[in-house]
This record gives structure tokens, C-alpha cells and sequence, in this order.
């Protein structure tokens, strides 16, 4: 069993963007302690790309989930809803939001005579984060998942947590020194 926190952003100006209000981190700490006493993990819910959202900002997001000892830190790209506010024109030109069109994994098939492939519409760039720093984030995110969700690093991002380093400056600095690299 566990509980997931979909805080979206923890950054007060993508809040204020967004119409949304998280609980606060103190009301957060109390429930967290309360449910893992119970044995049930916490799972933290983040949405790249959103409007107001910077690289920093995402990336200190990203540093109080790990922080907080969420058990699992899940990345999502934004996505633009059918009906939603942000999901107007009005909102599109206000927060210069420019998107893609990407296929769902294994959301297709062939039905009777019909072939079905759904896809989703993504957030690529906004005035507050290019399309590059979009991009930028996906081994950071990739990295996320691999070092501490799948468990495969998990003692040493845990390790570096004690040691006052946040995992996500230990990825950070794993994909500076794989840019460095020469590829041998």
C-alpha cells in the first residue's frame, strides 16, 4: 500500500498559475510520519514543464522530495487536458505555452476494421522553460527513476542524503561527467 502526494510544483508561482494549493510542508511532515509508522510507503507526484516553472525551480522541487524521503519521486510531463483552463487559447498565449503531439505506450490496436492509436498532447516550451531545458530534464528524470524508484542505487542516493548531498546534485553531476566524457 501506499500514498501518493500529487503536489504538481512546489513552486509558489507555478502554484499561483496553476490555481493550485498544496498542503503545507508541516502538514505534510505530520501525515508522512503517521502513515510510515503504519509501514505504508509515500509516493510524491511532480508535473515538468508547467507554467511558471523554471529549471531551478523544478530542480528544488525535485531536492525537497528527496528531502522529505518520499519512497518514490514520480516526474510526468505536463500534458494538455481536454477541458481544461490551462488548455485554452487564453491560457496558451498568457504563459507562451508551445506543444507536441506524442503517441501513448501500448495505446493502440486493431479493433474489427478499426485501428486505434491514441496519442496525448505534450508541453514542449513555455515563456518560463525552453524546449531545450524540457529536454535537459529527461536523464535527470530517467535518473530519478533508475537510482531511487527502481532501487538501483538506492543506498548510495540515501547515503548522500546523510551526507547533506541531495540526489538530485549527485545526478546532476553523473550526467555532467557523462557530457565530459570522450565515450571510452
Amino acid at each position: 500500500p501506499s500514498v501518493t502526494v500529487a503536489y504538481q510544483s512546489m513552486d509558489p508561482v507555478t502554484l499561483v498559475n496553476i490555481k493550485r494549493k498544496n498542503i503545507s510542508l508541516k502538514q505534510l511532515d505530520e501525515v508522512r510520519h503517521a502513515v510510515r509508522e503504519s509501514g505504508v510507503e509515500t509516493h510524491c507526484d511532480l508535473i515538468m514543464g508547467m507554467p511558471g516553472e523554471t529549471t531551478e525551480s523544478f530542480l528544488n522541487g525535485l531536492r525537497m522530495a528527496f528531502k522529505k524521503g518520499f519512497t518514490n519521486v514520480n516526474v510526468f510531463n505536463c500534458r494538455m487536458l481536454g477541458g481544461t483552463e490551462l488548455n485554452t487559447p487564453k491560457s496558451r498565449n498568457q504563459f507562451g505555452i508551445k506543444t507536441k503531439f506524442r503517441l501513448i505506450n501500448l495505446c493502440y490496436g486493431k479493433y474489427g476494421d478499426n485501428i486505434s492509436i491514441d496519442h496525448e498532447e505534450m508541453i514542449t516550451s513555455t515563456d518560463t522553460m525552453s524546449e531545450e531545458e524540457i529536454l535537459s530534464m529527461r536523464p535527470v528524470n530517467w535518473l530519478v527513476y533508475l537510482f531511487w524508484n527502481y532501487r538501483y542505487y538506492l543506498e548510495a542516493m540515501k547515503l548522500a542524503l546523510q551526507l547533506d548531498v541531495n540526489p538530485v546534485d549527485v545526478i546532476l553531476r553523473v550526467i555532467e561527467q557523462l557530457d565530459a566524457s570522450d565515450g571510452d
